[in-house]
């Protein structure tokens, strides 16, 4: 990321998305889904990096309290046990 991106204000990266991503449709836009974007976040920790750490933290926190989410079925797809575990220690 530092080489390509150094210097771009809003870079923005196109990624393949993974089979079975939980996606919304908002008035005909299909949309990356809150566990999507969560899970995304944790595996995702270079592309990702200024919300590492404690921030990860506070943003899963305040997710589970405000949304019901179930991370598991997307996660198996990626790093479940580590997720897992991460969840576990919040």
């Amino acid at each position: 990321m530092r080489y390509y991106l150094p210097n771009e204000p809003e870079p923005i990266v196109i990624r393949h998305l993974v089979s079975q991503a939980p996606l919304l449709e908002v008035d005909g836009v299909r949309t990356a889904g809150l566990e999507k974007i969560l899970v995304d976040l944790f595996c995702d920790a270079e592309l990702f990096a200024s919300f590492g750490g404690a921030e990860l933290e506070n943003i899963f926190r305040e997710a589970f309290k405000t949304y019901p989410v179930n991370l598991y079925r997307y996660a198996g797809r990626r790093r479940k046990e580590a997720i897992a575990q991460f969840l576990q220690t919040l």
